[in-house]
């Protein structure tokens, strides 16, 4: 009894080393759950094999960025690693790598965005709560990998694909020079959230 009492007390109370545990677990999940998303919108046909390497190495790598990195440089070193891991891992274009990121920071950035602003609205939890004490970060961060799940799911059911192979040169390099600007601008918007969510009303946080 005094193994669980201690456990909960870690995980419903500011530790950091209940919070690096939970950050290195979620790192499989959420890369699993981008990787059946991007790779079915982009309809990347692939091996077991290879989608477990992707997984691993993004989620390991990943996290050991994010841990000696200081933010900002850590997110943009860890968005260029995946960009190659995509690249070299699915032998994929750097087109499709780059909309396949796309796609990935721009669904989280807005599922955040709308969990946050849902946690301190509706269940009245401080974002500063959630960032700290491990049972929050972790629900939190499980229910945006659910609802990218959800997503996923409902595209394969609808068979909704992008096929980028008949594109023209032209269209290429506007598609990759759009998915650029676009990354930056959500990454932004993060670090906007980041110490302006709390203060801003909920339809203000949905529209941005």
């Amino acid at each position: 009894m005094q193994i669980f009492q201690t456990i909960w007390t870690a995980m419903t109370t500011p530790n950091d080393i209940a919070l690096s545990i939970v950050g290195f677990l979620s790192c499989f999940i959420e890369a699993s759950v981008s990787m059946l998303l991007f790779t079915t919108v982009f309809n990347m046909l692939s091996s077991r094999k290879t989608k477990i390497i992707y997984i691993l190495s993004v989620s390991i790598i990943g996290y050991l960025f994010r841990m000696f990195i200081p933010d900002p440089f850590g997110s943009f070193v860890n968005i260029l690693f995946i960009l190659c891991a995509i690249k070299f891992i699915f032998k994929s274009t750097w087109l499709k790598s780059l909309l396949s990121e796309f796609i990935m920071i721009a669904v989280s950035t807005v599922l955040e965005l709308f969990m946050f602003k849902f946690y301190q609205t509706v269940l009245n939890i401080p974002y500063d709560n959630v960032m700290t004490i491990p049972i929050y970060r972790f629900i939190f961060t499980l229910s945006i990998y659910f609802c990218i799940y959800l997503l996923y799911r409902l595209i394969k059911y609808f068979k909704f694909n992008i096929k980028l192979e008949n594109m023209t040169k032209k269209n290429r390099v506007l598609f990759i020079v759009n998915a650029f600007l676009g990354i930056l601008a959500i990454a932004t918007q993060i670090y906007l959230m980041a110490f302006y969510s709390d203060k801003m009303p909920i339809y203000i946080t949905i529209v941005f």
